[in-house]
């Protein structure tokens, strides 16, 4: 290594070291620990009898997140399998877990694997979410998406009128 070290090509040695993947960065980002520690009728708020629905890429079956998923649609490839092909749905599923641990999770896939999401697929995934709230305590639909690059400005008119009918 002092040899390597003294070649004037090299700039620096750094050991490879091994680094692991991590979900605690973003319960702290949102402040989700002051939630776990916060006490409500004798409970701790960790989602327990409740269910979180998000409209993504799907979700991949993670080991950690197996026990909390309930199977739902894919309205994208029309079938039952909301397996995420993308990677974003599984993050965000990930995200929330970490929020929210004991919250069943149900995951309906309204976005393809380039990230596309069609504005009648989220629709339909949020008529889902809709209709499933009252057998899984939904108290939650997620969505991340957006039409194209980031602006602050709110969504188009049309958007904001499609949704109109079923958010409410």
């Amino acid at each position: 290594l002092d040899a390597i070290a003294q070649n004037p090509e090299v700039e620096e040695i750094i050991p490879d070291i091994p680094l692991f993947i991590s979900r605690t960065e973003s319960v702290k980002i949102i402040e989700a620990d002051k939630a776990h520690g916060t006490t409500v009728n004798n409970q701790t708020l960790q989602g327990q009898g409740t269910s979180i629905c998000i409209l993504d890429t799907g979700t991949y079956p993670h080991n950690e997140l197996v026990q909390q998923l309930v199977q739902a649609p894919d309205f994208v490839n029309n079938d039952n399998d909301a397996n995420d092909d993308h990677g974003h749905g599984t993050h965000v599923t990930g995200i929330a877990h970490a929020t929210a641990p004991q919250a069943k999770l149900l995951t309906p896939k309204v976005c393809d694997a380039t990230g596309v999401c069609f504005l009648s697929s989220v629709l339909a995934g949020i008529d889902y979410c809709t209709n499933a709230s009252q057998q899984n305590n939904i108290t939650v639909i997620s969505g991340s998406f957006g039409e194209g690059a980031y602006n602050s400005t709110s969504c188009p008119n049309y958007i904001d009128d499609a949704l109109a009918g079923v958010v409410q």
